[in-house]
């Protein structure tokens, strides 16, 4: 045999001096496609195209992804090059590029990169500027652009989605987020009022845990043994109803509560207000006695003053600050509904703090 001969015969055996032979291609269409899949979403996954400070940081980190998937058995080494591939061929960290999706007669639509704004058709043809920035997926055969999807795995807020896939405990069927007490945001449209859940101070249902009475104002409470601090450790406010040289004295701590103070007030023809009833002598018959009317009137009976803070549903805060009762009335940090029919404002005695939120006071 001659020595070309013994080289041919050597290689066609799989080792020439000693070297193993060069591994097969990467089966894209078969055996690998489902690892091939997998690591390109890790790559979409894992390096964020759209603030890609350059191509090449992309691509570098695309490179990372892929290693760590050969070394953990996820890609074979063969498929190396063809996600590298997929993660070139692509508009990733590149202000001035778009993907295109091209058609022509007797040829398919697939995707080009181009250095434009948009995708002008060639001649005969047609052309429009792909939604996903990787040339191998961004056009379908069927439709020439592929548009983001609530479903396609891929999460894109242009669209709305928050969350994929859908169907979910976390995601709904719109690709929206589901609220739920334990995910580590508060919502209050969903009568949340902490997290995380099953701490001293946040219980299982995501509802404030406080002890009225300690003398500390904790999350929950409106205040807790200052002036006009009810048991319940929510502020009661002075009611008074005028009669026209009399009145009737009354608080409450609650919407509902001023609300019939002042629907009996009406009834007895009276002008209710957030003010104290100011009088010593009881008012004579035909008044009922044991009612609590004496003749006087309402006045704003000043008081020390007060910093109060209204937090709001939506997380944000007002403060200020009152030295009467009628500014206290006057806060406006008392809503319809109440709270178990919906969202209310939540009144403090403290104020405002810098992130938005309400700080209570400590003494």
């Amino acid at each position: 045999m001659s020595r070309i001969g013994l080289l041919i015969a050597v290689a066609a055996s799989g080792h020439v001096l000693g070297a193993t032979a060069f591994p097969a291609g990467c089966d894209v269409a078969g055996t690998d496609a489902a690892a091939v899949t997998a690591v390109r979403q890790a790559v979409r996954s894992g390096c964020n195209c759209e603030s890609a400070a350059s191509h090449l940081a992309y691509t570098r980190c695309a490179a990372g992804v892929i290693a760590a998937a050969i070394a953990g058995g996820q890609l074979p080494d063969r498929c190396r090059n063809e996600v590298r591939r997929f993660a070139g061929a692509s508009s990733c960290g590149r202000a001035s590029v778009v993907v295109c999706c091209i058609w022509r007669p007797k040829r398919p639509w697939h995707g080009v990169l181009r250095r434009a704004t948009t995708c002008e058709p060639p001649p005969g043809g047609a052309a429009c500027a792909a939604t996903y920035p990787h040339v191998a997926d961004a056009c379908l055969p069927e439709a020439g652009c592929r548009f983001p999807v609530c479903g396609d795995g891929i999460l894109d807020p242009r669209t709305g989605e928050e969350c994929e896939p859908p169907g979910t405990p976390s995601c709904d069927a719109q690709c929206h987020a589901i609220r739920v007490c334990g995910d580590g945001v508060i919502d209050g449209f969903e009568g949340e009022e902490c997290e995380p859940p099953g701490t001293a101070t946040c219980d299982a249902s995501c509802h404030f845990i406080h002890t009225c009475g300690n003398g500390v104002i904790e999350p929950g409470e409106e205040c807790d043994g200052q002036p006009a601090c009810n048991g319940n450790c929510r502020l009661s406010l002075s009611l008074c109803c005028d009669l026209g040289g009399a009145c009737l004295g009354g608080s409450a701590d609650d919407g509902y509560g001023v609300y019939n103070f002042a629907k009996e007030c009406f009834i007895v023809g009276g002008h209710g207000s957030y003010r104290a009833c100011v009088g010593t002598d009881p008012c004579p018959p035909p008044a009922p006695p044991g009612i609590g009317c004496t003749i006087g009137s309402c006045q704003d009976e000043p008081i020390t003053p007060i910093a109060l803070c209204c937090q709001e549903p939506d997380g944000t805060c007002r403060g200020g600050t009152v030295a009467s009762l009628e500014e206290l009335g006057l806060f406006g940090c008392k809503t319809f509904p109440p709270p178990d029919r919906g969202d209310i404002e939540h009144l403090v005695i403290g104020t405002c703090g810098g992130d938005g939120r309400c700080v209570p006071a400590t003494e």
